[in-house]
């Protein structure tokens, strides 16, 4: 599939992944062109493009790509690198993430443990609405005071190992929302475990965090963490938007 514009999203936004009879079969490979190097003549009568990068994102036939929530738009389903397979017993999770920015710099979790950064955001849990549960982990894990939703950004479908034995793999839910807080920084109620990772919020260019966490992946560090995968996905995306925005 050849896309129409840098943000291969958009595509995939408009894409319905046709069904098979034969699971595992069909798989998507997108055609961009590298924003530095491409230009669109808005009154022109053709699209000049610079050189063209191809990019598989693991969307297979079997998996929800078409599926929406309500009120939210699907960004993406990705399976983790590990996972064998997605079939097996599957423990399903929701979650909420938040995007807060000033300027270039994000609010972000640093985890000592897999030297990462990472959405602030956690777990809903039962029957708890996204938004008052955002505002709940907002707070819990950086101290943000007067937690308050611009924009619903989006939402992604992961699946990746899980260690438990009882479960084979993990369908993780993140509903990602743009907010808004105070100035001011409060004081965290991470749990134990959190603190034990050597998690601490941080203001953080975005660029930064983005070419800390793919150095990271490159490295293949023992101690890296599941997540980062998901998470470096979504600020690389988040990262092209704030570069789109005027001066």
């Amino acid at each position: 599939m050849q896309t129409y514009n840098t943000n291969s999203q958009h595509s995939l936004n408009l894409f319905s992944m046709p069904s098979d009879w034969i699971a595992n079969l069909l798989m998507v490979e997108i055609h961009y062109c590298d924003p530095y190097e491409y230009t669109l003549d808005a009154g022109g009568s053709c699209l000049q493009r610079g050189w063209t990068k191809a990019r598989r994102l693991c969307i297979r036939s079997k998996l929800p790509v078409a599926g929406r929530i309500a009120g939210m738009q699907l960004i993406a389903t990705l399976v983790h690198p590990d996972l064998k397979s997605t079939d097996g017993n599957v423990l399903r999770r929701h979650a909420v993430r938040g995007i807060v920015t000033r300027g270039s710099s994000i609010l972000l979790l640093y985890t000592e443990r897999y030297n990462d950064f990472s959405f602030p955001g956690g777990g809903l849990d039962p029957g708890e609405d996204r938004v008052a549960g955002l505002a709940r982990e907002m707070q819990e894990e950086t101290g943000a005071r007067n937690v308050k939703v611009v924009a619903e950004y989006g939402y992604i479908e992961e699946f990746r190992p899980f260690w438990k034995p009882e479960f084979d793999l993990m369908h993780m839910t993140s509903h990602f929302f743009s907010c808004e807080i105070d100035q001011d920084l409060g004081e965290i109620q991470m749990e134990s475990y959190e603190l034990d990772n050597g998690m601490r919020p941080v203001w953080v260019d975005i660029g930064e965090a983005v070419a800390h966490n793919k150095a990271v992946m490159a490295g293949k560090e023992k101690s890296m963490g599941l997540s980062i995968y998901r998470e470096t996905f979504m600020l690389e995306r988040i990262a092209g938007d704030l570069l789109a925005l005027p001066a």
